[in-house]
């Protein structure tokens, strides 16, 4: 992490401390997804099925390739999104549950914390939005899909 987040979190305020525990740590045979959903003035990609579906069709062809497997957190959030962590998309993007089957949605009310999730992965997820294009500047990600 950055110097400048440094301050904000305690050293073991690791993504899996911030998802609940519910995150597996990245090793040889695992490599955790982080998707950025842009929910709050523009949806984008709301209800695109076939958006979302091309890219996972990919990431799990590479996945397949590499021998690993893949565990997928989903981030969105805005100032009057309360944070939690849950099973259920944000609204607009219910067709992800059957989708992306087991995917963690992680809300936050705070941009440090999605910032800090989205330079954790493994593989960040951009939506579009300019938000993932800085965690991927500053993250050590190995992969990053961010859209033009």
């Amino acid at each position: 992490m950055q110097p400048m987040f440094q301050a904000l979190y305690s050293p073991d305020d690791t993504l899996s401390a911030l998802a609940g525990g519910h995150m597996p740590p990245s090793n040889a045979t695992s490599r955790n997804v982080v998707w950025h959903l842009r929910v709050s003035d523009v949806r984008l990609h709301a209800n695109d099925t076939r958006f979302y579906t091309n890219l996972l069709n990919g990431l799990n062809a590479a996945a397949a390739a590499a021998g690993v497997s893949l565990a997928h957190f989903v981030v969105y959030g805005d100032k009057d999104i309360p944070d939690r962590t849950s099973d259920q998309p944000p609204p607009g993007f219910e067709f992800l549950r059957a989708l992306i089957p087991g995917a963690v949605y992680l809300s936050s009310s705070r941009p440090e914390v999605d910032l800090h999730r989205m330079c954790s992965a493994d593989v960040l997820v951009g939506s579009g939005s300019s938000f993932p294009i800085m965690a991927a500047t500053v993250g050590p990600q190995r992969l990053a899909y961010i859209e033009e």
